[in-house]
């Protein structure tokens, strides 16, 4: 191997980045003090062609460098690291640690507070106090969140995401009813949130939940119009209603979650004492429901 003098390795390293500032942080946070020259031969491992050029096409230089902080990660932690993927540029940080799982097993403290301590000396997460609250919101750098979202596949996704959807379900519920007690904090901590917010409306709009959109919306319609985001709780609200046209027809087949709906449309008006009507929504159900191609899909429900 060459000898090149730790200046030259440095300058060397700039070149071969092609001085992408945001890769340069990452790499700095992962040598921890480390030399360059030494550092250098496991990039070139990680990327052959790095001395070449290679590094500066496209967000290469960023994509080594990620990958580079996240191997000086225990195994254990960057398993777990992998639920930051699905936010929205970050989260108050109870629950962004929430969905820092595997499987049921939580990320231990430790490992979570070297890993902050490692993304913040690269520049990948941040953190604010609000006033009035007592845990920070943590900001997450949206390089970090693609690269770690394009690890996430199969059923540690599906289930993460469920994870994070019911979360901010729960968040949302859990506004609206301390408004009355804390106004102020709870709108500065919806409009942080908000981008969770938003994202967790477009997962439940794509799987069809009907009975949680529509809770959901409610909610996150008196928000947006109280933070003045007018304009975007009319576009929800036409979202859902086209939503609902085309997952509860005025004729032709219904589908499983039309009937899942209705189902608990019934259950709900008998359990508030309105028999009657829930008896005529069952009825009505069963009717189109016996119907030939009244539902399509098969299968119980």
């Amino acid at each position: 191997r060459r000898h090149w003098s730790p200046r030259l390795d440095a300058e060397e390293l700039i070149e071969a980045t092609g001085g992408h500032p945001l890769a340069l942080c990452v790499l700095a946070a992962a040598m921890a003090g480390r030399a360059v020259p030494d550092v250098i031969p496991e990039l070139e491992m990680m990327m052959p062609g790095l001395r070449t050029g290679e590094a500066r096409l496209g967000n290469q230089a960023l994509e080594i460098g990620l990958e580079y902080l996240m191997r000086t990660l225990g195994d254990d932690t960057r398993a777990h690291l992998a639920g930051l993927g699905l936010f929205a540029g970050g989260g108050m940080e109870p629950l962004v640690t929430r969905m820092l799982a595997v499987g049921d097993e939580a990320i231990d403290s430790s490992d979570w507070e070297e890993a902050k301590s490692k993304l913040s000396a690269a520049q990948l997460l941040g953190a604010q106090r609000l006033p009035s609250l007592s845990v920070p919101l943590v900001s997450l750098h949206p390089a970090l969140t693609h690269f770690l979202r394009r690890r996430l596949s199969g059923e540690p996704l599906a289930r993460l995401r469920e994870r994070y959807v019911e979360t901010y379900i729960g968040l949302l519920g859990w506004l609206a009813q301390t408004e009355s007690r804390a106004a102020e904090s709870v709108d500065m901590l919806t409009r942080g949130e908000l981008g969770n917010l938003r994202r967790v409306l477009d997962s439940l709009l794509e799987t069809e939940k009907l009975d949680d959109v529509i809770v959901y919306v409610r909610y996150l319609g008196h928000f947006l119009e109280k933070l003045g985001f007018v304009g975007e709780r009319e576009l929800v609200a036409r979202r859902v209603d086209g939503m609902m046209r085309s997952a509860l027809p005025a004729e032709g087949p219904l589908g499983r979650p039309a009937v899942r709906f209705l189902l608990n449309q019934s259950d709900q008006l008998a359990a508030s004492g309105r028999i009657r009507e829930a008896g005529m929504t069952l009825q009505q159900l069963m009717e189109r429901m016996s119907k030939e191609g009244g539902v399509s899909y098969s299968g119980d429900e």
